[in-house]
């Protein structure tokens, strides 16, 4: 395969059937859909147009509990490399959150060859949620763009893309808090958003705990 037949072919989009969704934000009866693939499909992928000797990963473990993941992949008569960070995830066993991050690390460097890039450019949606059952009451659809065959790439105009969350405002406003007034005033604005159900318990924490870490920076800089 040339050089531009094998990009191709590890952007191309998944099959439905490979791709799930996580509620990324709860309100009410309603989820924010968020799209991802689980690493296995990053491998079979990268078996299927690379072969299995045709790419290589190493892994480093680093102090803050964090993955490292360099992905060296055959392109013609070259090996290319591309490396990213996983973060570990929020479960309460230490192995799952280790694996975790080995997994998304994979997963983001494989993004660099273009392998689920795509999967970024689908535009957010809100969806009927069940929340005692903690899943999604119908399933989210994907967009034309992102079945197989479609393109990857979407045709909406910037205008019609989905404004930040309300974690995500929050949290940039607490990191651009360079004193403490500001500080608290971002953090107030963090607790009305958590009382209206704008932000989740999990989101709050993570305010919280990011709220606590500034003011303790704030504290030790100079007069």
């Amino acid at each position: 395969m040339e050089p531009r037949d094998i990009l191709a072919a590890l952007s191309a989009p998944f099959d439905p059937s490979e791709v799930k969704f996580k509620p990324q934000m709860v309100k009410n009866n309603r989820a924010l859909a968020m799209p991802y693939v689980d690493a296995r499909v990053i491998q079979d992928r990268l078996d299927e147009v690379l072969g299995v000797v045709g790419w290589q990963d190493d892994y480093q473990l680093l102090p803050d509990g964090s993955v490292a993941c360099k992905l060296r992949v055959r392109i013609g008569d070259e090996w290319v490399t591309k490396m990213d960070v996983g973060s570990p995830s929020e479960q309460p066993d230490g192995g799952d959150r280790m694996k975790a991050a080995f997994s998304d690390a994979l997963k983001r460097a494989a993004v660099k060859f273009g392998v689920g890039r795509y999967l970024y450019r689908i535009a957010s949606q809100w969806v009927d949620y069940d929340s005692v059952k903690k899943q999604f009451a119908r399933p989210p659809q994907l967009p034309a763009f992102a079945q197989p065959g479609g393109s990857g790439r979407s045709t909406a105009k910037p205008a019609d893309k989905v404004a930040p969350s309300p974690f995500v405002v929050l949290r940039n406003l607490l990191q651009n808090s360079t004193a403490e007034p500001a500080l608290k005033s971002a953090y107030g604005a963090a607790y009305k958003a958590h009382e209206k159900g704008e932000v989740t318990d999990e989101e709050f924490a993570k305010l919280t705990a990011l709220k606590d870490t500034l003011k303790a920076k704030l504290a030790n800089q100079p007069a």
